[in-house]
């Protein structure tokens, strides 16, 4: 579909790569994140955002990532190549000030 070719990557995108952390999934993709302690908890690497912008080159960001928006966008992402991104927010999980700090920055 419109000549893309998707590449599926297992892992939770963080500043920093390397690290453990758990998971909660849930039967359905939505509401799984590492915030919610509901769902089954697995545990994941973490993968840096700055490397997975480097190695792929992206032109469009999509993001739907059940809270950790935070930490990834306040976190010296390297946006210079990015001309879009399509971010939804979480304000059952961010706080006002945490959703404007993702603005902001």
């Amino acid at each position: 579909m419109n000549n893309l070719n998707p590449i599926l990557i297992e892992g939770a995108v963080a500043p920093e790569a390397g690290q453990e952390i758990t998971f909660y999934e849930f039967d359905t993709v939505g509401p799984s994140s590492i915030y919610r302690s509901e769902g089954s908890a697995v545990t994941v690497k973490t993968l840096a955002a700055n490397d997975l912008i480097s190695r792929y080159h992206p032109t469009y960001l999509i993001c739907d990532i059940e809270g950790a928006e935070h930490g990834i966008f306040t976190n010296q992402i390297d946006m210079s190549g990015i001309n879009k991104v399509l971010l939804e927010v979480h304000p059952d999980i961010l706080s006002p000030s945490q959703i404007n700090d993702i603005i902001q920055d």
